[in-house]
């Protein structure tokens, strides 16, 4: 979904800053054409070794494969009631970067991803993405590994019910 909601732009901003390999794939429908639009115009600027593919929107049945295109999942969401995409990319095993404003923290603690503040984005999202960038493949083993051990715990029945209660 591209819309401010997502904070796409933040996403660009931050990788604006890298100095790494790395290649940004972007699903969903355009629900924003002037926010789109504004990505655009930054995706141009970025470094070259830095590209960005727009996919479109994704069929559910081509999600699997979707999903193993990438290593890492990147939504700093400016709000979430569930995530329903992070939980999808902790199921696959992808480490995710995420925002407080979503129900998935103490992902560090948990070496399933990062969770940034919403309120320091700008300066905690490039250090996200440079910590995972920079990262050795055991120690990035370790992540895939606990993120889809995360979704399994997140998803456990018990738990759910309690979060629902809570809601």
């Amino acid at each position: 979904l591209i819309s401010p909601m997502k904070n796409h732009l933040e996403i660009i901003k931050a990788l604006q800053t890298l100095e790494a390999v790395i290649t940004w794939h972007i699903y969903g429908p355009v629900k924003d054409a002037a926010y789109w639009q504004q990505c655009k115009e930054l995706i141009q600027q970025l470094p070259s070794m830095i590209s960005v593919q727009y996919h479109g929107e994704l069929p559910p049945a081509e999600l699997a494969s979707a999903m193993n295109k990438f290593q890492l999942f990147i939504m700093p969401s400016k709000s979430e009631n569930f995530g329903h995409a992070l939980l999808e990319a902790f199921s696959a095993g992808k480490p995710v970067i995420t925002t407080d404003t979503t129900p998935y923290k103490n992902l560090q603690r948990e070496k399933a991803g990062a969770t940034v503040s919403a309120t320091s984005l700008a300066s905690e999202l490039p250090e996200a993405i440079r910590f995972f960038a920079a990262m050795q493949q055991d120690e990035f083993s370790v992540y895939t590994a606990n993120a889809a051990s995360f979704a399994r715990n997140f998803s456990a029945a018990e738990q759910l019910r309690k979060q629902y209660q809570h809601l």
